[in-house]
């Protein structure tokens, strides 16, 4: 548990859920209502959550804790810990949220069923911000849910067929993922006895079964690792991305993938040792083995980041479709993210760099990749073309777009003096550690180099992007495209500076806000001085951008003069194709099953008739009395059904007797 003089009580978290949940509710409820004042209670109740997280900012200055709990079930609570990693995806997320609803008052001008897209937009926000804000796993699974639900009608509100394709995709795989993250509850709670992310990690060094304790991490990453984008159960994020409106893909792109994201690094924090206990006086397991497990997790999880990271930004580069390919960069991204939180584990608590830079990552994608997809938003508002060899030369039409989107792509891309640069060359010091300091040295620069491949792809990826959409010839029936609104402006305006300001700033960021929030893991206090120390600003790492952007730009002009961008892939390289023969193998199998069963059962089922007729006609024999009244015939020992029926009344009168003189006298 936290010290007591570390934690405040205080209600700023749970308004910062509860107010848009209302919000929701009431333009739900409330759809006749007029446009103007549903865009300001759809301001207003974004706008709060954003100011509620602002309160929180002791958790980063002075490493406190917010706590405020609800008794619901005993002794499974509504639960909020806000601590300085969970203000960080709140306050992103609550941003991130805020701009993209100011860019949407002009977006979703044309569009119908406003009302529905604004309530069920302000019900996903209550649910991210309940993710980041949760005390404990079954609280975080609760506004897991409501994201995932609430999301859903994000992702179809076009009501078109590919939409429902995409919507059903969506919402299959989310609910998996729910099962997959409730099951974790469930065997989390059996094992550590709470589910509280504290006292669960010190619940579990009492488990000296390690397969039970994997068994966890997998229920776990599985959950979240869908909702994050992971490999190979990213099919959904390509699909629903692109179809959903241009603020809905953003805060999804952007925000939701980020709570799986923060769900595995809440997962792999249970299994580090907590600081403070004496591990060994516990005669369970000795902290080397713990350690070793713990390395042994972080290991699977840097290859499983690698292998996303480069999948997904191969797949980007041969799309014709902005948006589809911006969601698989999304993919692409989240490796990174992923590889970052692996390594950290990897390196235990020396691990700060990958933490970091993982963290620093999430933040920096939730921005560039809100702003790519409002700006590719605006793009289609205004051309209602998405195909990027249909598009050229709009600069000139929406040079604000042009502008805006110029800055995220090249922060994606790692730019010096962007954001991206400073997360991902964290990231790559994070990989080489990993393969210096391991013992897995071959394999894991191996993975380094990938890193490097990945980079330069990234860069052609919107080197792509850039020059194919505003720049290059225009056509001529888009030289009558207008400019974008003041709304847009602003929003995108918004996110644009706070890429600029995280990347002219990084060792400001790093050392007050990145190094007091992993204060709160079990980290070296000499590693966390090594990491507030760390310029990225030096020699060998703007060599290392500079290859990336070399390697990029020639595999642009390549692909553009080979005609490989417009190559597919072979079936049988993306994960579609296995889901679909897995799902005909399923049916066949079940099928095959059922007969088998069928004729197992068939012998038994004929026995049984037999059986049942014999008792039954005995029966009838036995109550049969020559002249009694109908009644008698009706209540009989054949007539087993209504007995049945008043042996069950008679026993929920008693149990609810019991029940109201155990709790009520």
């Amino acid at each position: 548990m936290y010290e007591p003089d570390t934690i405040i009580q205080m209600p700023w978290p749970f308004l910062a859920v509860i107010i848009p949940l209302i919000g929701g509710l009431i333009i739900l409820v409330k759809r006749n209502i007029s446009i103007t004042v549903m865009n300001t209670m759809l301001f207003v109740f974004s706008f709060l959550p954003l100011l509620f997280t602002i309160l929180m900012f002791n958790t980063i200055t002075k490493t406190k804790v917010y706590y405020f709990s609800m008794d619901i079930v005993s002794p499974f609570n509504l639960t909020f810990q806000v601590d300085g990693l969970g203000f960080l995806i709140a306050l992103v997320s609550a941003f991130v949220w805020f701009s993209a609803t100011v860019y949407s008052f002009s977006y979703m001008e044309k569009y119908k069923d406003k009302s529905r897209f604004y309530g069920y937009l302000l019900l996903t926000l209550s649910g991210t911000i309940g993710v980041a804000l949760a005390g404990d796993f079954l609280t975080l699974l609760l506004f897991f849910e409501i994201m995932t639900l609430a999301s859903y009608v994000l992702v179809v509100h076009s009501q078109s067929e590919e939409a429902y394709d995409a919507g059903n995709i969506y919402l299959y795989m989310g609910i998996f993922g729910g099962l997959s993250v409730f099951a974790g509850c469930g065997l989390l709670y059996y094992l550590s006895g709470s589910v509280d992310f504290v006292e669960a990690s010190q619940g579990l060094i009492e488990v000296g079964e390690p397969g039970l304790r994997y068994l966890v991490v997998i229920l776990f990453s599985i959950g979240f690792g869908i909702k994050a984008g992971m490999m190979p159960v990213h099919i959904w994020l390509p699909k629903a991305h692109p179809v959903a409106p241009a603020p809905a893909s953003a805060l999804l792109s952007g925000i939701m993938i980020k709570a799986g994201a923060y769900g595995i690094i809440r997962t792999l924090s249970l299994f580090a040792p907590p600081g403070g206990i004496d591990i060994e006086s516990l005669g369970v397991l000795s902290p080397d083995i713990i350690w070793q497990y713990f390395s042994n997790m972080g290991y699977v999880l840097i290859w499983i980041g690698v292998v996303t990271m480069f999948m997904g930004v191969s797949i980007a580069l041969l799309q014709g479709n902005a948006k589809r390919m911006l969601a698989c960069h999304s993919i692409s991204q989240m490796g990174y993210i992923l590889m970052g939180i692996g390594a950290a584990a990897y390196l235990g608590n020396e691990g700060g760099m990958g933490l970091s830079g993982s963290i620093y990552h999430i933040i920096n994608h939730a921005l560039f990749k809100s702003l790519l997809f409002l700006s590719v938003g605006m793009v289609y508002l205004k051309t209602k073309e998405v195909n990027m060899y249909n598009l050229g030369g709009l600069w000139r039409n929406l040079p604000f777009t042009a502008l805006f989107c110029l800055i995220a792509a090249l922060g994606i891309a790692g730019f010096p003096g962007l954001n991206g640069y400073a997360s991902k060359t964290l990231l790559h010091h994070a990989i080489e550690d990993s393969a210096i300091y391991g013992a897995h040295y071959t394999s894991l620069m191996t993975a380094e180099k990938i890193f490097v491949v990945t980079s330069c792809g990234t860069v052609a990826s919107f080197i792509k992007l850039m020059h194919m959409t505003f720049f290059g010839k225009r056509p001529d029936d888009l030289k009558e495209v207008k400019g974008e609104s003041l709304a847009a402006k602003l929003s995108m305006g918004f996110l644009a500076l706070s890429i600029i300001a995280l990347g002219v700033f990084p060792h400001a960021f790093i050392g007050k806000v990145l190094v007091p929030t992993l204060s709160y893991f079990n980290m070296e206090a000499d590693h966390l001085e090594y990491l507030a120390d760390t310029n990225v600003f030096i020699a060998p790492d703007l060599i290392n951008i500079l290859i990336a952007f070399a390697g990029g730009t020639a595999i642009y002009i390549t692909g553009k003069k080979t005609g490989l961008f417009k190559k597919k892939l072979p079936e049988w390289l993306g994960s579609e194709f296995y889901f679909g023969k897995f799902n005909k193998f399923s049916d066949s199998a079940w099928t095959v099953a059922i007969t088998a069963l069928e004729a197992i059962l068939r012998p038994i089922k004929t026995l049984a008739q037999k059986i049942y007729s014999f008792g039954f006609n005995s029966l009838m024999k036995l109550d049969y009395r020559p002249g009694d009244a109908n009644t008698y015939q009706t209540i009989s020992f054949a007539n087993l059904d209504f007995d049945l029926l008043i042996v069950i009344i008679m026993l929920s009168a008693v149990l609810s007797l019991a029940f109201y003189i155990q709790f009520f006298i």
